[in-house]
C-alpha cells in the first residue's frame, strides 16, 4: 500500500482530484512509491480521505492514461515502473521528439454503403 501521506486540502483552489494525482505522481517519479506497490482501491482510498468515489477514480484515471499506474481488472492498481514505461508523458517542450504517422494512400475502390452522418442519401 501507499507509504506517502496525502494531504487533500478541500478548500483549495485547485481540484480534489488534481491535488491527489499530483500527490501520487511525485511519489512515483521520486521513489517514494515503488513501482509494483499496489495503491489502495478506489472505494478505500475514498473512505481514507473523506472524498467521492469520482474523484479518486479520475485521479486513477489520469495517472494511467499517462503510465505512471497501471491498472489490472478485478485485481487493482498499481504503480508503474518508469524506466521500463513508454507512456510518460514529456514535463517539458524539449522532450518531445516529433513523430511521423506513415500514412498509406487509399485504394479507389467503389463504396457501397456510405456510413458518413454528415450527408444526405440524395437517391431515397
Amino acid at each position: 500500500m501507499l507509504n506517502i501521506a496525502l494531504k487533500i486540502e478541500k478548500k483549495g483552489d485547485k481540484p480534489l482530484y488534481i491535488q491527489l494525482y499530483e500527490q501520487i505522481k511525485e511519489g512515483i517519479i521520486h521513489g517514494s512509491i515503488l513501482p509494483e506497490t499496489k495503491l489502495p482501491s478506489i472505494r478505500q482510498l475514498a473512505k481514507e480521505l473523506d472524498l467521492s468515489k469520482t474523484t479518486i477514480e479520475a485521479a486513477y484515471q489520469q495517472l494511467t492514461a499517462e503510465g505512471y499506474i497501471t491498472s489490472l481488472p478485478n485485481i487493482g492498481y498499481f504503480a508503474s515502473n518508469l524506466e521500463h514505461s513508454s507512456y510518460i508523458i514529456p514535463q517539458n517542450k524539449k522532450e518531445l521528439k516529433k513523430q511521423t504517422i506513415p500514412i498509406t494512400p487509399r485504394e479507389n475502390k467503389k463504396i457501397i454503403y456510405d456510413f458518413c452522418s454528415n450527408s444526405l442519401d440524395q437517391d431515397s
